[in-house]
C-alpha cells in the first residue's frame, strides 16, 4: 500500500468519523525500526558499540520512548539492520533516519548510507548539525541486485550519535 493511501484513510476517519489518533508513526521496512523493541537484537555494528537509551533531557531527538545510541570505536563506525531488504531492482527507495549528536560541542559527521548485499555503499546523506536533524533523501538502488539495508553511524571516532525512525521505503 502506497503511503498517501494510508495518510488518506486516517484523514478520512478523522474527518467523517471524527476519530482522532493522538501520535504518529512512520511506516518503514525496516525491523524495530523506531527503536522501541528491548536491547538490540535486531542490530549490528561495526567499529561502533550500540545501546538502546531510554528518552531524557539530552535526548529530544528520541521520538518515542527510546533510541539507539552508537558510539564509534573508530572512524566511520556504524550500525545496521541485522537483516538486509529485498526490494524491486533499480526502484526508488525513501530513506530517512533522526539523528542527534551526544555532545553538541564535539563535530560529529554523522551518517545514514543505502548499501547494496556487496556493503558497497549506493548513496548516502551526511549532516554536521549540532541538535536533531532528519536526513530524508529518495535514493536509487541502481546496479542493486534488489537486497539493500541501511547503516547509520558518525565519520569520526569515538563521538555518540542517537539515532532512531530508521526509514525505508519503496517509493
Amino acid at each position: 500500500m502506497h503511503p498517501r493511501d494510508v495518510i488518506d484513510i486516517l484523514n478520512r476517519l478523522n474527518t467523517q468519523h471524527g476519530l482522532s489518533l493522538p501520535s504518529y508513526s512512520v511506516l518503514s521496512e525496516v525491523p524495530d525500526f523506531d527503536m522501541e523493541q528491548s536491547g538490540t537484537a535486531a542490530w549490528s555494528s561495526t567499529n561502533a558499540t550500540i545501546a538502546k537509551v531510554a528518552w531524557a533531557a539530552g535526548t529530544e531527538g528520541i521520538s518515542g520512548k527510546q533510541a539507539l545510541s552508537v558510539t564509534t570505536t573508530s572512524a566511520n563506525g556504524y550500525a545496521t539492520p541485522q537483516r538486509a531488504l529485498g526490494v524491486e531492482p533499480g526502484a526508488g527507495l525513501w530513506v530517512s533516519a533522526l539523528f542527534t549528536p551526544s555532545n553538541p560541542a564535539v563535530t560529529n559527521t554523522g551518517f545514514l548510507q543505502l548499501v547494496d548485499a556487496s556493503g558497497s555503499v549506493i548513496e548516502q546523506i551526511t549532516t554536521t548539525a549540532k541538535s536533531t536533524v532528519r536526513l530524508f533523501r529518495h535514493m536509487s538502488n541502481s546496479g542493486a541486485n534488489g537486497v539493500v539495508s541501511t547503516r547509520f553511524g558518525s565519520q569520526e571516532s569515538g563521538v555518540t550519535g542517537i539515532w532512531d525512525d530508521i526509514v525505508l521505503l519503496d517509493s
